[in-house]
């Protein structure tokens, strides 16, 4: 249960979603923007984990509201399917290699 007041002050979060994302520009670039291997999906976690990984932290404004229109590009579509799992496999090899380095 939150108060009011909480409502307004910004949560941390434990994943990032760029459906409504704002970010700097210099750091969107200090980054190095988004992985080029990724077509669409999982391009969020990646660069959250990019974030994350260089001492960044990302919160939400709980009461700001975005309207999502869409979300049809994986509708019945055997192509963003197969981008889908692609991407999610791409990104799960690329953390586990990053997790193995460095711990």
């Amino acid at each position: 249960m939150t108060s009011a007041a909480s409502d307004s002050i910004p949560q941390k979060i434990g994943y990032l979603s760029m459906a409504s994302l704002m970010i700097e520009k210099d750091l969107y670039a200090l980054m190095g923007g988004m992985d080029d291997n990724l077509f669409f999906y999982h391009e969020d976690c990646d660069f959250g984990y990019k974030l994350k990984n260089h001492g960044y932290k990302y919160k939400v404004a709980s009461k700001t509201k975005i309207i999502h229109i869409g979300g049809t590009s994986s509708f019945f579509n055997a192509f963003a399917y197969k981008e889908y799992f692609k991407g999610l496999l791409y990104v799960y090899k690329k953390i586990s290699l990053t997790l193995h380095i460095f711990h």
